[in-house]
């Protein structure tokens, strides 16, 4: 099933979704006037990457692990070019190349061993442990006195926001400006994702398990925020969508 909708921010930009494709985040195809430039397109995209306090407290992380990833990558890939040229028939037999019948001399080195051992055991314990500020952070749920709680029902195929006045709201919620707002989850049928894309939230919801996500509104301007779900749950999943509507100071 193909939904398309218009951006409220651009109305040069439409997006449309497939429900059909199981993804866990939203795959949007940008169509542009043949006239527009393309620095209209970055323009238009800016507010669709993920942005906020998640995004900023977790790209020192992911630079780590690309980096440490690209270290590792090319020390490996490097030693297996050495190889492969090192013992490559070229018409000369090296002096310690192994011989067809004869068992090999062993080679061992402790200074290796140890080195591909511990070397690995370090770089996994520091990367472990620099991502462990951040996640507890994350999971720090606030509980002070002005914060805002909102229980957010998922089911098929739209969002109940209910707040502590008792009030409720189909599809669109309501959150003043700065304030930590805690958002308590629940599924009444499928597995749901919560998702607002400027703010980088995003928690999965299944059935029978409650969840908990949080956010900070004075990290937005007054204004409306696209919230979607972002998880597969049946024929109309791709219009489970709803507003997160920041008031004004």
């Amino acid at each position: 099933m193909l939904s398309i909708y218009t951006s409220e921010r651009n109305p040069n930009i439409i997006l449309y979704t497939d429900a059909d494709f199981t993804l866990t985040t939203l795959r949007c195809v940008v169509f542009l006037e043949k006239k527009k430039s393309m620095s209209v397109l970055k323009d238009s995209l800016i507010p669709y990457i993920p942005q906020g306090w998640q995004t900023d407290l977790f790209e020192p992380v992911v630079t780590q692990f690309l980096v440490w990833s690209a270290i590792v990558g090319v020390l490996v890939l490097g030693w297996m070019f050495y190889a492969f040229f090192r013992y490559t028939d070229d018409g000369e037999t090296p002096e310690d190349a192994p011989e067809a019948g004869v068992f090999p001399i062993e080679r061992g080195s402790n200074k290796v061993e140890v080195i591909w051992t511990v070397g690995p055991l370090i770089l996994v314990a520091w990367l472990t442990y620099i991502s462990l500020a951040p996640l507890d952070y994350y999971w720090d749920i606030p509980d002070d006195e002005d914060t805002m709680v909102v229980q957010v029902t998922a089911q098929q195929w739209f969002w109940t926001f209910t707040y502590e006045d008792g009030t409720s709201t189909i599809n669109e919620l309501y959150v003043p400006a700065n304030t930590e707002v805690v958002l308590e989850f629940k599924a009444l049928d499928v597995i749901h994702s919560f998702y607002i894309i400027e703010l980088g939230v995003k928690e999965d919801i299944p059935p029978n398990v409650d969840t908990e996500a949080w956010f900070d509104s004075g990290l937005l301007e007054a204004g409306d925020y696209l919230i979607q779900c972002t998880e597969y749950c049946g024929e109309d999943h791709s219009n489970m969508l709803a507003t997160l509507i920041v008031g004004e100071e």
